[in-house]
C-alpha cells in the first residue's frame, strides 16, 4: 500500500514532541502538556473522594509544530 508513497506528500508522521525533536528526516509533532493534564487530574480525583459530583468532559489545547 505504500510502495512508492512520497513522504510529506502521499505520506504525513506526526508523533510526541519529544520524539520528534530527535528525528532524522524531521517531523511534525503534537506537544501534549502532560504536567498540566496530570495536575487537573489530580485536582479532580481529590475533588471526587471529598464528595463533588463527576465533572463533565475538559478539553486541553495541544500544541502542533509542524517541521519541514
Amino acid at each position: 500500500m505504500l510502495a512508492g508513497a512520497r513522504s510529506r506528500v502521499d505520506v504525513v508522521a506526526i508523533c510526541p514532541d519529544e520524539v520528534a525533536q530527535r528525528t532524522k528526516p524531521t517531523v511534525s509533532s503534537v506537544h501534549v502538556p502532560a504536567e498540566d493534564l496530570g495536575r487537573r487530574a489530580v485536582d479532580l480525583l481529590v475533588a471526587r473522594i471529598d464528595g463533588a459530583p463527576p465533572h463533565g468532559m475538559e478539553l486541553s489545547a495541544p500544541v502542533l509544530t509542524v517541521r519541514d
